[in-house]
């Protein structure tokens, strides 16, 4: 009897510990590369002077980088409120998102966009996702140095939640596409230390690949 009232508690406390260390694993994936990206990013679009080579450039540069091994851990270019490029979402290049708000009737976008424009950090909003569905997210976002553009990427607050395979981002969320299809975070889920050393590998690789871009 007394081992089991010991050792009840002490799960507890062990599962909430692991729940902690992976949420803050998943803060460092995501502040990491887009930190390591917006300083590369910075330096390339300093190469060129033209506005419209410089976008072209840029997009370039953000398509292909993701937070994670998931298809749908993009990172988001925008320029003021208008979403520039959102890899899974090309129709929604151009549109412009102030107005977007989340359930709670707050601009996110607007939110994130001056986040970003202070010296970078975290927003939490809670996106629409169509019939009666919502979900809780957090992303990270940061201003592209020496430019009017900032970047973002973004995850499920809950740590273990689904996520859009097609991909919802952080701008268009709002749009509450119904239907959309969902599918599980991989299973054999690492561990806190393995995800960050990840994250730290991701943001060190989008730097030097955009390096040898600007080289």
């Amino acid at each position: 009897f007394l081992a089991q009232c010991t050792m009840a508690p002490l799960s507890a406390v062990t599962a909430a510990r692991e729940q902690t260390l992976l949420t803050e694993a998943r803060d460092s994936r995501l502040a990491a590369t887009v930190t390591a990206l917006a300083q590369a990013l910075g330096e390339l679009a300093a190469t060129q002077p033209d506005e419209n080579a410089r976008r072209e450039l840029l997009v370039r540069a953000v398509d292909p980088v993701r937070t994670s091994a998931a298809h749908w851990d993009y990172v988001f270019l925008s320029r003021g409120t208008v979403n520039v490029h959102t890899p899974t979402l090309p129709d929604a290049g151009g549109v412009d998102f102030g107005g977007a708000t989340d359930v709670h009737g707050m601009r996110f976008v607007q939110r994130m966009m001056d986040t970003a424009r202070s010296g970078g950090g975290f927003t939490e909003w809670t996106a629409d996702l169509g019939e009666g569905r919502s979900e809780a997210r957090r992303a990270y976002t940061l201003a592209v140095p020496g430019t009017d553009y900032w970047l973002g990427a973004w995850a499920p607050a809950a740590v273990g939640s689904k996520k859009p395979a097609t991909g919802v981002s952080g701008q268009a969320g709002q749009a509450g596409q119904a239907g959309q299809a969902e599918q599980a975070e991989p299973t054999g889920a690492p561990t806190p230390r393995a995800l960050e050393f990840h994250a730290l590998r991701l943001g060190w690789l989008a730097a030097l690949g955009l390096a040898l871009l600007v080289g």
